[in-house]
């Protein structure tokens, strides 16, 4: 198969899954809006309890007292497995002012997701117009690279706040919990930093393609 048979199959492949994650994306985005707006009528006037989940830590021993420890696994360890790991929380709440605040703090993810996706689009679309190497598609790989960097340090500060929040409004006593360990999202950091390097190489191509134009 000619390389530029593959290679056109392969870009329309992409703007195809990418359409369908920006319709997704687009409709989660819309359905945080409702549920900010819609959510705290709808608890009041229908008496519903919406569940809120956060990822919580458990300090050491926690476990020991939290669970029966009736599995047999149990027997050949010290320790359970989540002595130092952590567990979801579920959290039943009829405080509109709760639940707004902790969708409210999902918002800059949903829209730094939706960004990103819809400056992936744009680019697939000059893509496959022949428009590779342009000042504007070097713009838009720099926005991404710099939507990863800030959301790999934000995300995490912002979802330990509303563990914080959960677990302050849950009020438990005799359990041990703390908010989760996401060091797991800082990974969102060095790939944001990467497509920084890809950004800056995208501009050194603009250039070297601008010197070309020039020349013929």
């Amino acid at each position: 198969m000619d390389v530029n048979v593959a290679g056109g199959r392969a870009t329309r492949i992409a703007k195809v899954l990418i359409d369908i994650v920006w319709w997704f994306v687009l409709i989660g985005n819309v359905a945080v809006a409702a549920f900010l707006i819609g959510g705290p009528v709808l608890m009041k006037t229908r008496d519903v309890a919406p569940v809120l989940s956060a990822e919580v830590s458990l300090a050491h021993g926690a476990v020991l007292e939290a669970l029966p420890l009736e599995s047999p696994d149990t027997i050949t360890a010290v320790h359970p497995l989540l002595d130092h790991g952590g567990a979801t929380l579920e959290f039943h709440t009829r405080r509109p002012g709760l639940q707004f605040f902790t969708t409210l703090l999902a918002v800059p993810g949903a829209l730094a997701l939706l960004l990103g996706v819809g400056l992936l689009r744009a680019m697939l679309r000059d893509v496959r117009s022949g428009a590779v190497f342009t000042a504007e598609n070097a713009r838009r790989v720099s926005w991404i690279g710099w939507l990863l960097v800030v959301m790999g340090f934000l995300a995490p500060f912002l979802d330990n706040i509303r563990t914080a929040i959960i677990l302050h409004a849950a009020d438990l006593t005799g359990i041990a919990l703390g908010t989760a360990d996401r060091h797991g999202r800082w990974n969102l950091v060095l790939p944001g930093l990467l497509v920084l390097v890809l950004a800056a190489a995208w501009r050194l191509g603009v250039e070297l393609q601008q010197d070309r134009d020039l020349t013929v």
